[in-house]
């Protein structure tokens, strides 16, 4: 699914759910972690906690998760913000 970060609410662990709006007329959907869950930022395996603080500075950015379509259980993250 892609979307923006403005647009995605991250848990605090992997035992939450991703709420994210895929479109500005899309339903809020969510999405379960587990612990196999990756966080990825500009192609960088980062952890959850890293990435949520990125995305927080990142309001308009591309934000894609990857998700099995059978239990909507997050498989990956990826954010790409612009280096300082």
């Amino acid at each position: 699914m892609e979307t923006s970060a403005d647009q995605v609410h991250l848990p605090s662990s992997l035992a939450g759910t991703i709420q994210v709006l895929g479109c500005p007329q899309c339903r809020l959907q969510s999405l379960q972690l587990d612990s196999s869950s990756q966080f990825f930022m500009n192609f960088q395996e980062v952890s959850l906690v890293q990435f949520s603080t990125a995305a927080l500075n990142a309001a308009g950015k591309p934000l894609t998760i990857h998700y099995r379509l059978s239990d909507s259980i997050v498989t990956r993250v990826e954010l790409t913000v612009p280096q300082p």
